[in-house]
Parts: C-alpha cells; sequence; structure tokens
C-alpha cells in the first residue's frame, strides 16, 4: 500500500496521520529490503536506500508528534542501515559513471578506468555483503520494533489518542514552510563546481522537500506540479553528486593525471546542468506551487 495523504486526513490531528502514514512508509522499506534478499535486481539497492529515505525524512519531520514514542535508538538504527545501504549504492553508480568517462574518452583511458572499476567492484561487493548482513541481522526486529511505536496514537488507535496538537494541514503547511526555505537557502549559497558540501545540501534540501510533498499524490495538483519540477534539478545535482564523489574516489586510487583531467570536465559539466537548473523556470515553478499549497494548508489548518 503506498503512503497517501487524502484531503479527508488533513483536519486529522497531526500526530494521528503521521504515525499512520510512517507505518506505511516503514513497510515499504520491509518490501524492498526482501528484494535485496533476493538479490535478483540490480536496482534493489536503489529501491531500498530511497524507501529509506522516505521514512526516515518523515520521522524527521513529525518528530516533536512521534518523539513519545518513537525512540531515539530506532531511529539511530534507521541511520545505520542507512549509511551502509549509501555506501553500497554510491559504489555501484561510481562504478558505472567511470565506465561512461572512460567509454566516451576512447581507448587510452579506457585502460585506467578497467583498472580503477576493478577495485570499484571489490569495494562493492564488500558493500553489498554488508547491506545484506545487516538488513537480515537487525531490520527485522528492529523494524517490528518501530512499528509497534508508530502503532501506540496512529488512527486506527483512535485519533484522540494522538492527543492535542494542530491538525494535519497547519502541521504540513509548517513543515513545507521550513523545507521551502531550505532549499532557496541553500541554492542561494550555491557559485561554484568547488563547492561540493553547498551542492550536497542543495540536493538534500530538495529531496526533502520532495518527500513531503509525495504523499499528497493526485489529491493535490499543486503538490503534483511541485514535484515534477523538483525530481528534474534534483536528477541533475544528483548527477553532480555523483561525481563529485567518483573524483573524490579516483583520487585515492591513485588515477593518472589524464583520467582525472577527464572527470574534472565532466564534472564541470555536470555543475553548470545542476546550476542552470536551479536557475530555472522548472525551480521556480515547484516553488510557486509549494507556495500556494502551503496557504491552503494554513487556510483549512
Amino acid at each position: 500500500m503506498k503512503a497517501t495523504l487524502p484531503p479527508e486526513l488533513l483536519g486529522q490531528p497531526a500526530g494521528a496521520v503521521a504515525r499512520s502514514i510512517g507505518r506505511l512508509f516503514l513497510l515499504k522499506v520491509l518490501e524492498e529490503s526482501a528484494r535485496i534478499i533476493a538479490d535478483e535486481d540490480p536496482e534493489a539497492i536503489h529501491d531500498f536506500r530511497v524507501a529509506l529515505r522516505r521514512l526516515r525524512n518523515w520521522l524527521q519531520s513529525f518528530e516533536p508528534w512521534l518523539e513519545d514514542t518513537v525512540t531515539r535508538s530506532s531511529t539511530q538504527r534507521l541511520r545505520r542501515l542507512s549509511r551502509v545501504a549509501g555506501v553500497a549504492r554510491d559504489l555501484q553508480v561510481q562504478r558505472l559513471t567511470l565506465r561512461q568517462i572512460a567509454e566516451a574518452d576512447g581507448p587510452p583511458l579506457a585502460t585506467e578506468g578497467r583498472r580503477i572499476e576493478l577495485q570499484l567492484d571489490q569495494e562493492e561487493a564488500s558493500a553489498r555483503e554488508k547491506l545484506y548482513r545487516r538488513i537480515v541481522d537487525d531490520l527485522s526486529s528492529s523494524g517490528a520494533k518501530l512499528a509497534s511505536q508508530l502503532h501506540r496514537g496512529g488512527l486506527d488507535a483512535g485519533a484522540t489518542a494522538a492527543g492535542p496538537g494542530p491538525s494535519m494541514a497547519a502541521a504540513m503547511a509548517a513543515l513545507l514552510a521550513e523545507r521551502l526555505e531550505e532549499v532557496n537557502a541553500s541554492i542561494r549559497r550555491l557559485r561554484s563546481a568547488s563547492q561540493t558540501e553547498m551542492a550536497h545540501a542543495a540536493r538534500i534540501a530538495m529531496k526533502k522537500l520532495r518527500y513531503l510533498l509525495e504523499p499528497f499524490g493526485s489529491s493535490s495538483r499543486l503538490a503534483a506540479t511541485a514535484v515534477l519540477r523538483l525530481t528534474t534539478a534534483q536528477a541533475a545535482f544528483g548527477k553532480l553528486h555523483d561525481i563529485q564523489l567518483l573524483a573524490r574516489r579516483i583520487t585515492g586510487h591513485r588515477a593518472k593525471p589524464a583520467f582525472r583531467a577527464a572527470v574534472r570536465r565532466k564534472l564541470q559539466t555536470a555543475f553548470r546542468e545542476a546550476h542552470r537548473l536551479s536557475r530555472s523556470r522548472d525551480l521556480k515553478t515547484a516553488r510557486d506551487a509549494t507556495t500556494r499549497l502551503i496557504r491552503r494548508l494554513e487556510l483549512r489548518g
């Protein structure tokens, strides 16, 4: 079942709704983890990582309404699992990016690219095994514990059990406004491709905003518009991030100067595209649609 926020839930207590939707995000994490265990799909790690990020972002956003039952140890376990999944996926993407750069620049760089790729293959296999073990040894029990914590005070336990507090509409309006300001602030600070941390912050800010908007689904045209436009910009920043990680990685593998130069060119190209989209109509449309949605939620709340 997909985690959705239909209009009829916007008037319910924020804590009760947040818990119920949080359980749906958790269910998606558990479903995606089964694909990794089956080891049949190369995209399983990516999908698991995305599901885990959506869950963590939701829990973090609604922490004030969840902290009475969702323990710090539960969120810390998710963070540790996310880090392990992140390492495995990053290595997977870096290997593919490395191959694309080597093939695009022809035979002179193909041999060097293959040398580094073989080393990344070994690191990736080790990271996948670590992720597999972490899922088998920990996720089942920690997932059951978190599900129980989210059940207490959820809608199916009775909305009044969530206690007094703002409606979901009011809480979501405040959270969206906060996330939108994070996007705006991070983009304003971005000036050059050397600002690795700034670019990463912009990417994460866009992702957090998008993850809050996604549960509205087709019930809100404004949310759907913002998600679509944010996805375009976020993809460009994701590509930039992947190449930044690769540039850092090949330094440790002592890549030859010609290969480092090819990666730097790719990095500059990726930055220009990300920077262009950060100033584009796409992102402006996303910000405008989000702002209008916030105003509607404030009126409803």
